[in-house]
């Protein structure tokens, strides 16, 4: 009877880690792409309206990638997954759905609270540190009220206005970006020459 506890207990186990691996991000710890299908239907069922979305990319990653290598560039999204994180609620479900892109999912959300949790990540990553370079996103979002509105509109809402932000803001968001690589290569220098 103790074998059988013990094997019943070692796969419950292997399929908890199973369900991780099947449903979360490796490196950043939020679901992934494949939950966020999984879980959209459930959420249309529950009609938990207000339903706000957000859209996140990160800046920056393809220049950090290609300068200091994946590990750096690695730690930035992170750190940027780690902001969203901080600054949502907890019925709210951050996915990262592709190499530089997050979404987050938000229930019973009203179009003023999640505008205050857009500008808390935006803040969030202007005050942290160039840890080793400045976590910089760009963020959409929208908001359903009624019923019945398309996730997939919705979403697409928010992807357009993550990407006019992208470019309004894109020549001040290049300054930070090259400044906090100048200033890793600046450290680096002097680190290798003590």
């Amino acid at each position: 009877q103790l074998a059988v506890k013990e094997k019943t207990s070692a796969l419950e186990q292997s399929t908890e880690e199973l369900r991780i691996k099947t449903y979360h991000d490796q490196l950043t710890r939020l679901y992934n792409r494949v939950y966020m299908a999984e879980i959209l239907p459930q959420l249309e069922q529950e009609n938990a309206i207000p339903f706000s979305i957000i859209v996140a990319d990160l800046k920056g990653l393809k220049i950090t990638n290609d300068t200091f290598g994946h590990e750096i560039g690695d730690q930035m999204l992170i750190r940027v997954a780690d902001i969203i994180k901080e600054n949502i609620k907890p019925n709210h479900t951050a996915c990262r759905i592709g190499g530089d892109e997050i979404v987050v999912l938000m229930p019973s959300t009203s179009e003023e609270e999640c505008a205050q949790i857009v500008e808390n990540i935006k803040n969030a990553t202007l005050m942290a540190k160039d840890d080793p370079i400045k976590p910089l996103v760009a963020l959409g979002c929208a908001t359903a009220n009624i019923e019945n509105n398309s996730y997939s509109r919705l979403f697409k809402i928010a992807e357009d206005k993550m990407y006019a932000n992208k470019i309004n803001n894109s020549e001040k968001n290049y300054d930070m970006i090259i400044n906090s690589i100048k200033n890793k290569l600046y450290e680096n220098k002097y680190e290798s020459q003590s």
